[in-house]
């Protein structure tokens, strides 16, 4: 397993800690988990972004009165 450190000031660190506490959770689980979340929330959200900007260069959506025209409603 690999191993990554980081520097923070003693009252981010006594803060992560306190926060790591409430939730009961070592620091090392805490941290681990909040920056795997954090960045699978941010690629989530690039991904996103990518496929709408895909989607916008060729939209082909209609709205709900044009497709209940089209289906004779």
């Amino acid at each position: 397993m690999a191993t990554i450190t980081f520097r923070v000031s003693d009252d981010e660190k006594t803060f992560l800690e306190s926060v790591a506490a409430f939730k009961g959770d070592s620091l090392s689980d805490f941290v681990r988990s909040e920056a795997l979340h954090s960045a699978e929330t941010f690629t989530d959200f690039n991904t996103f972004k990518e496929f709408m900007a895909q989607h916008n260069e060729k939209d082909e959506s209609i709205s709900h009165d044009e497709m209940m025209k089209e289906l004779g409603f």
